[in-house]
């Protein structure tokens, strides 16, 4: 949507961030048709929506993860019943972690084997930055606070995982909002915290 202000158009994209773009009113707006073309996109093209596909629950520390249709997350705590799930101290920025199918179906693995809590497909999730918000299904909002670093079990998975999955795991996030989160629900990356 444009809307003309002063000397710029103001252009809302569909995470909903307003973006000035000075314009010359003489000029033709011709410039600004990529921007139109990528909805749904982030600048470098990579997808800004998906869908839940799987949500996993890990219930215990070398337990297999749980495969669930719905998950209930509480802002501030986590993702109930996920071992994760902590309200205070250090370990708050490791409440979900968020990985594509993409990525797995690019490393031959499977749902979960990455202990990853939601998969998610359509949206590339590794092109999110720290305090990037995301919301999962209608009510549910975390927020990005990096990339989770590949632990020493992924090459129990298969030997070399660890090194090859570098910067490509998933991304870990804390929970804003609240909410229930279902397999087929929306994923949407909003627009960034405000500091």
């Amino acid at each position: 949507m444009f809307s003309y202000v002063a000397d710029y158009i103001s252009f809302r994209t569909r995470a909903g961030i307003s973006v000035p773009i000075p314009i010359d009113r003489d000029a033709s707006l011709d410039y600004i048709k990529p921007h139109v073309e990528l909805r749904g996109r982030d600048s470098k093209g990579d997808m800004m929506s998906g869908s839940v596909i799987s949500i996993q629950l890990c219930v215990g520390h070398r337990d297999p993860m749980k495969s669930v249709e719905s998950a209930e997350m509480k802002a501030g705590y986590g993702i109930e019943g996920d071992r994760h799930a902590v309200s205070e101290g250090v370990r708050t920025k490791r409440q979900v972690l968020l990985t594509d199918e993409e990525t797995l179906a690019k490393f031959g693995l499977s749902r979960g084997d990455i202990r990853e809590n939601i998969t998610a497909t359509g949206i590339a999730i590794h092109s999110l930055k720290e305090g990037d918000r995301v919301s999962l299904g209608g009510d549910a909002v975390v927020e990005i606070t990096g990339h989770c670093a590949p632990c020493a079990r992924m090459d129990e998975i298969r030997d070399g995982l660890r090194v090859s999955l570098e910067g490509q795991r998933g991304m870990l996030a804390t929970v804003i909002s609240g909410g229930t989160v279902n397999v087929g629900d929306e994923v949407k990356a909003l627009q960034p915290a405000m500091s």
